[in-house]
């Protein structure tokens, strides 16, 4: 297994949040929140927020740093104010009010030595009057404890997760390892990224970030990937990344197709089922570039997002068909010697990146993703060779969507077996020991949480 050292690395955003100086305005902040609690990501709030205001790189950090931090403690905080307005919904509070009493609360409560706190603390009291903010400035964390109802319910206030998630961390791992699990992904993952030797040579572009005061280490394991250790600002900002010089993608999610890799022949013909954004697509043609390859995104806009990377890389030839890949008109005689498939799964191993997730995934929404992911897989059985392999991952921890869905289709499809190891390098371990299997959990690398089965289709 690699082992890194895994410094007490300080994220470009907190050094903002711990900054005196405000770059934001209530306005934004309040606008952004309205976004994600109506169902948009964090992300996507912050690019329509920079386009609106135009947004320089340190007002995009300090509130994206901002956004982050608030909402994965958002049940805790969320219900420190409403200790103050039992009989109304946050949701309903207008948003300026909701925007200012969160982050208010996270601030006191998460961040009380910073210097951004002690000037927001100043200035928020003209607002006291209403019992929201009032909440946010007096209420103590201990109160929140004390109206949790169940064991669960009082860990999610601690650990920032909501009970159900909290329950399947701890009947899957138990509690110890649930706890670190928690730990992990209230925090955000490290940042790898790899060279495109497409467009430029390795040495060019890592002596030109290193110019530029990017500090990085190399990861011998993973051809073209490094780990950023510092920089004064964030790689999407360079040019670098922009010109599609470097990519930016997390280890466990390389690790998939650096399995890939291993197992197809060169020249090999290989499937990508659910293809976009690219990210393991494209280093799996890194490192394999003479296969032939298919990829398939059913999505419009992520289809688009897809193209776009592709052409910003400037890859080796890739098929690219925009269908679902579970009623792909490909004739029955038609087989791959590796299938990648990668489906849309509850993303839990990704909350580090994306907390907002935490809130709005539903409990009943892990069987809707079983069955689509079931779909997948029986379709992937059909269309690869004797001896080709299905490299299965997903971003998640449940064991429905991992472990359990993976024995299922092993009783079902007597044509099919685990293979007998992973090629190295290990990022996790096998799950319940099984070989051919590789959980891979937060705390274990800084990474997000991922899961990988390599599965083979004996000769018959």
């Amino acid at each position: 297994m690699i082992s890194f050292n895994l410094p007490n690395i300080t994220t470009f955003y907190e050094r903002t949040v711990t900054s005196l100086k405000v770059f934001f305005s209530w306005k934004q902040i309040s606008e952004a929140m309205d976004y994600v609690d109506k169902g948009g990501s964090i992300q996507n709030a912050l690019s329509l927020l920079t386009k609106r205001y135009k947004l320089s790189s340190i007002q995009h950090r300090q509130i994206n740093g901002i956004l982050l931090e608030t909402y994965r403690r958002l049940n805790t905080i969320d219900r420190l104010i409403k200790i103050n307005i039992p009989n109304q919904s946050i949701i309903k509070l207008p948003p300026l009010i909701r925007a200012k009493s969160r982050v208010t609360a996270y601030l006191r409560l998460f961040k009380p030595e910073s210097q951004l706190t002690k000037h927001i603390l100043s200035t928020i009291k003209r607002d006291k009057k209403h019992p929201a903010i009032r909440a946010a400035l007096e209420r103590e964390l201990e109160e929140v404890y004390s109206l949790a109802t169940s064991e669960y319910e009082e860990i999610g206030y601690k650990y920032f997760f909501p009970p159900w998630m909290v329950s399947l961390f701890i009947e899957t791992y138990g509690k110890k390892n649930s706890i670190k699990i928690m730990e992990a992904l209230n925090q955000p993952p490290l940042t790898f990224f790899r060279t495109n030797p497409f467009k430029i040579k390795e040495e060019k572009v890592i002596h030109e970030l290193s110019r530029k005061s990017f500090k990085s280490e190399k990861i011998p394991q993973f051809p073209f990937f490094y780990k950023l250790i510092s920089g004064p600002r964030g790689l999407p900002s360079t040019e670098e990344f922009k010109n599609g010089l470097i990519i930016i993608q997390d280890l466990a999610s390389a690790r998939a197709a650096l399995v890939a890799a291993k197992v197809t022949p060169e020249n090999g013909t290989v499937f990508d089922m659910c293809s976009a954004p690219g990210s393991k697509l494209t280093y799996f043609k890194t490192l394999k570039p003479s296969t032939i390859t298919i990829a398939s995104e059913f999505n419009h806009k992520r289809i688009n997002i897809l193209n776009h990377r592709l052409d910003t890389i400037k890859i080796s030839p890739i098929h690219l068909v925009q269908n679902d890949s579970r009623s792909l008109p490909l004739h029955k005689k038609v087989k791959f010697d590796t299938i990648m498939l990668d489906p849309p799964c509850t993303g839990i191993g990704t909350i580090g990146s994306h907390p907002e997730i935490k809130w709005r995934l539903k409990k009943r929404a892990i069987r809707w993703y079983v069955k689509n992911q079931y779909s997948f897989l029986k379709q992937a059985v059909k269309h690869v060779k004797p001896n080709g392999h299905i490299v299965y991952s997903t971003c998640t921890l449940t064991n429905q969507e991992n472990i359990d869905l993976i024995q299922k289709i092993l009783s079902e499809e007597k044509s099919i077996e685990l293979s007998e190891t992973i090629p190295e390098p290990s990022l996790g371990y096998p799950v319940k020991e099984i070989n051919g299997t590789e959980l891979i959990l937060p705390y274990y690398q800084k990474t997000e949480g991922f899961f990988i089965a390599l599965l083979k289709k004996r000769v018959s």
